[in-house]
């Protein structure tokens, strides 16, 4: 008895009309309806709607992930054009000892000093040439440790549309007392908060941050989400004079995890400042967009910056 089975033969109906399978058994031709025809349409039915349901739900996740990241790309340069709004162009960012920052706009570097003359064997020799970036606006003289850049702006106060007003940016560090230390180890570059205070302490009241009731605060910069890497400073504002008018003076330090630096921000801001919300706004996204190397230099080779 031989059974020969030959490719079945499917009706196009095949929703409505049973499935029609022929066989040759014995020299006749049997007619076989499977019964089970619905039973497969339903589980073919089954199948597409379950395929339809996942391409409809992946294809609204990627909707949904492609327009919170739409919606993260604007966010990001709507900031990007308000901070190049605010500040000099990225171009003309100040960068020494690794340090880089963007003023406002307003403010123009003041000229650091000449260096000072050194022997054959790179030994300091004659004076100390005049640090004119020096503050000279105070009551008392103060020098400032570590100085390594300024910046003054002239701004309008009490209504007068003519800049009359100036202001300063400082920045301290104590990257060429490391320097410094290599060649005179009484020199003590961990002690730059300590000569800070110490140099302002006649004129601002200026304490350490440990004092009790010194007025310190810790902050971190930038709060909440950002897209600049976050750095921690202690803060404190004093109320002073500068240029015979009352003024503002904010002080902050920097230290970087687990380094030797030490890094020092002062802003001199004259009371009765027009639109004092604009430059605050403008000294916050300098600070944010500062970067700040936490490596020590060497006379073999400077610090290098660190990225945000």
């Amino acid at each position: 008895m031989t059974l020969q089975t030959y490719h079945p033969t499917i009706n196009v109906r095949f929703l409505s009309e049973p499935l029609n399978y022929r066989h040759r058994f014995n020299g006749r031709t049997v007619l076989m309806q499977h019964k089970f025809y619905r039973f497969s349409a339903r589980i073919a039915c089954l199948q597409l709607s379950l395929v339809a349901f996942v391409v409809l739900t992946v294809s609204g996740c990627g909707i949904q992930t492609y327009e919170s990241r739409l919606g993260e790309t604007v966010k990001y340069f709507e900031f990007r054009e308000k901070v190049d709004s605010a500040l000099v162009p990225e171009a003309n960012k100040w960068n020494e000892f690794g340090i880089q920052f963007r003023p406002p706009q307003e403010f123009q570097m003041m000229p650091a000093p000449p260096p000072r003359e050194t022997d054959d064997d790179g030994n300091p020799i004659g004076p100390v040439p005049r640090d004119d970036r020096q503050p000279n606006f105070f009551r008392t003289r103060v020098v400032l440790p570590g100085l390594l850049g300024g910046w003054r702006g002239v701004l309008p106060v009490d209504g007068n549309p003519n800049p009359n007003a100036p202001c300063y940016i400082y920045i301290m560090g104590n990257y060429q007392l490391w320097l410094d230390n290599e060649k005179d180890n009484s020199i003590d570059p961990m002690a730059i908060f300590q000569d800070f205070v110490d140099a302002t302490a006649t004129e601002l009241g200026a304490r350490m941050p440990e004092a009790d009731d010194s007025g310190w605060q810790d902050v971190r910069i930038p709060p909440g989400i950002s897209y600049m890497v976050k750095k921690n400073f202690q803060t404190i504002t004093y109320q002073g004079r500068a240029n015979g008018r009352d003024a503002e003076i904010r002080v902050l330090f920097h230290e970087p995890p687990e380094s030797d630096i030490r890094v020092i921000v002062m802003f001199v801001v004259p009371a009765g400042l027009d639109r004092p919300g604009k430059l605050d706004e403008a000294l916050d996204y300098a600070l944010q967009t500062m970067v700040i190397s936490p490596n020590k230099p060497t006379n073999r080779g400077g610090a290098s910056a660190g990225g945000f």
